[in-house]
């Protein structure tokens, strides 16, 4: 991707999700939102034309069977036999019938919450059309063109979970702490500053791994065992194992500064971090970097003997 493309991308993620933060949206009600679209508007749209008469009623059942069938329509440019994962997209005809039927009727199935229970149906169906993603993804193999989308989208994962998990958290933990604090409480909203630095920085770190993986894939894409592709894969383990360390490191040490203030702080958050994730990056970098290494070996000695 084009690194301008790539970054206006990633501003634009990250407005959004500022926006979503600071204008009081919370980090669930966000996610209760985005999960409801589409099927919020355009079922409201599609009750008003049922509404309308006998013949907006009638397209409006029509466009409801197409929408809940909509599904079925990526199997059209396939053009392959099936495969086990596409059971999904016929699971997804169903559940896409009950999310629309609530969408065009809120509250028939839980009459408390209309807006709970249209982010619960979105969310399950979303989290179905990812599964089936995923799945056709790994079938692929993992090119390295459809790995290298998958950085992108990693890419803007860490930017939205920075700019709305992270930040998002530092807004409702500032209002909860105004909300119960007055007068004399400096160090403490210093502290939650701190607190957002330290929970954003691992997401950071990743986006600086992140770009040396992007550059060894492009190395690969031209040689694997080329001596720049070498050297990427040494850069991205040695990220991997300072980006580790670095968040280790942090959050301890954040850690023994709340027990030294702890008596002059109105608010703390001890955690104790285990980073399995990055520890698992870091052993796959590792592998990698030598099972390259070695690959490089065995073709010069092979060169050799030739």
């Amino acid at each position: 991707m084009n690194r301008f493309l790539r970054w206006g991308l990633w501003a634009l993620t990250a407005a959004g999700c500022l926006a979503l933060c600071l204008t009081g949206a919370g980090s669930v009600l966000a996610l209760g939102q985005a999960t409801a679209f589409p099927f919020a508007p355009v079922g409201r749209w599609l009750r008003s034309l049922s509404l309308s008469g006998p013949a907006g009623n009638a397209a409006a059942l029509a466009l409801y069977g197409a929408l809940s069938l909509l599904p079925l329509a990526l199997l059209i440019p396939l053009r392959r036999q099936p495969v086990r994962e596409d059971w999904l997209l016929g699971l997804a005809v169903p559940v896409g019938l009950a999310v629309w039927w609530c969408a065009v009727n809120p509250g028939w199935l839980f009459p408390a919450s209309e807006t709970m229970e249209l982010a619960c149906l979105g969310g399950a169906f979303w989290m179905l059309m990812l599964c089936w993603a995923l799945l056709r993804w790994l079938r692929r193999g993992g090119t390295l063109r459809s790995l290298s989308l998958a950085l992108e989208l990693l890419g803007l994962g860490l930017v939205a979970a920075i700019c709305g998990g992270c930040f998002g958290q530092l807004c409702s933990s500032w209002q909860r702490f105004l909300a119960s604090n007055t007068g004399g409480h400096a160090l403490s909203q210093a502290f939650l500053l701190l607190q957002f630095a330290v929970s954003a920085l691992p997401y950071g770190l990743e986006l600086w791994v992140l770009a040396s993986a992007r550059r060894l894939v492009s190395a690969a894409a031209a040689d694997r065992y080329s001596d720049q592709t070498l050297r990427q894969s040494a850069i991205l383990a040695g990220r991997c194992r300072t980006a580790l360390c670095a968040s280790l490191l942090t959050q301890t040490g954040f850690d023994l500064l709340q027990l030294l203030c702890l008596r002059w702080l109105r608010t703390s958050q001890i955690q104790l971090l285990l980073p399995l994730d990055a520890i698992l990056l870091l052993l796959l970098a590792l592998c990698l970097s030598r099972l390259l290494t070695e690959g490089r070996q065995l073709r010069d000695d092979n060169d050799a003997i030739i």
